[in-house]
């Protein structure tokens, strides 16, 4: 999302999918970057939302509600969803995260064509190949070096 910095500007708000296509939308006239976010890539190794790369693009969070006025002023900004809390529900045990895993991994293994896993480093990318193999289901692994 980008807003007009100029309030008697002939456009208000703009939204799209992507970065780039407000970029290439012609709206901003003099691109730059973001030191905020350029500082959270250097100490996170990514860029925490709602900061883009460009500084004045922001991201609009998942399950987030903004309202704006016609000159482009928000008037409010609030979550519409968020998960369901999870104090009231009893600890999981192992058995139960066996199975809830085994029946994950069981659901994503339909298909009519051969699949491979995308090994990212992540615990569920590590933890898929393990069930795979488990229900003598082996398929190609492919962990890239970036």
């Amino acid at each position: 999302m980008v807003r007009n910095p100029d309030p008697r500007g002939n456009w208000s708000v703009a939204f799209a999918s992507e970065l780039r296509a407000l970029l290439a939308s012609g709206l901003i006239s003099s691109p730059a970057l973001n030191p905020l976010a350029a500082a959270s890539v250097v100490w996170n190794g990514f860029m925490v939302a709602p900061l883009t790369a460009v500084a004045q693009i922001e991201t609009v969070m998942p399950g987030e509600l903004r309202l704006f006025d016609a000159r482009g002023v928000q008037i409010t900004c609030k979550s519409y969803w968020s998960l369901a809390g999870s104090g009231s529900q009893s600890p999981i045990t192992e058995e139960d995260l066996a199975s809830a895993l085994a029946e994950s991994v069981h659901l994503h293994l339909a298909s009519d064509a051969p699949l491979g896993v995308f090994l990212s480093g992540g615990v569920d990318s590590s933890v898929s190949p393990i069930w795979r193999k488990r229900h003598r289901r082996p398929r190609s692994v492919l962990s890239p070096r970036l």
